[in-house]
């Protein structure tokens, strides 16, 4: 074999005689035109090209934004529920306290002192109605029968019953063109001759003599006997 160099093999650490430790050197300050700060995230790198695109937003960025949303809706969405809810208690409180008094509203009602009453003021007494007089009905003339002819005639009998009765008799000479007699007897049936109550001339000129009233004070039942040369009407009355 040849003698050739041998070179040493990279993988064996050479061995060297022990040496001692070496002093510590003070270690150099980097140059900072050598090596430039780190830039900032956000902040333009002066020898970075403007146009140079940004480099993309990490996914953890956009899970803390979308987070931030949804806590806000929620956070929205409770405040309103909320605010219903207190609303809707409010609303039974009132209808309840309106409907009907609690137990402390009583108690405190209750424990008020209570003013004295006014005395009420006596009713006047109401005047009593004086009782109507009732009008006592005072007697008066009656006509219970009417009779009406011509000349000599009888009546058709006629009962009173009263002690005290009237003939009312009136003639009409004016009718008859001249004046005439008129008798007239209230006869008892039975017999022929009566007591003459009426015996007149019927005169135009003389008021007295075409009309009267006679009296009579016994009762009984009669007809009247009338003598007559011209019209004439008799009327029997009762006091009553």
């Amino acid at each position: 074999m040849q003698g050739y160099p041998i070179s040493p093999d990279p993988q064996q650490t050479p061995q060297t005689a022990p040496q001692s430790a070496p002093t510590p050197q003070p270690m150099p300050q980097p140059d900072p035109q050598q090596y430039p700060p780190a830039p900032v995230w956000g902040a333009p790198n002066p020898s970075t090209p403007s146009n140079q695109p940004r480099p993309p937003q990490s996914n953890r960025n956009k899970l803390l934004i979308g987070g931030g949303i949804g806590c806000g809706v929620l956070l929205i969405l409770c405040t309103c529920v909320g605010l219903l809810g207190i609303i809707a208690a409010n609303g039974g409180n009132s209808s309840a306290s309106s409907g009907s008094p609690t137990a402390t509203q009583q108690q405190s009602q209750t424990q008020q002192p209570v003013g004295t009453p006014k005395p009420t003021a006596t009713p006047k007494p109401t005047a009593t109605p004086k009782p109507t007089a009732t009008a006592t009905p005072q007697p008066k003339w009656v006509v219970t029968h009417t009779f009406k002819g011509n000349g000599i005639q009888k009546t058709d009998t006629f009962t009173v019953n009263s002690n005290h009765w009237r003939i009312a008799w009136s003639c009409n000479p004016k009718a008859y063109g001249f004046e005439y007699n008129l008798i007239a007897d209230p006869t008892p049936p039975g017999q022929d001759f009566g007591d003459s109550v009426v015996n007149v001339i019927c005169k135009s000129n003389d008021p007295s003599s075409i009309s009267g009233e006679t009296n009579e004070y016994s009762s009984g039942t009669f007809f009247l006997d009338v003598n007559s040369e011209g019209p004439w009407t008799f009327q029997v009355e009762e006091f009553k």
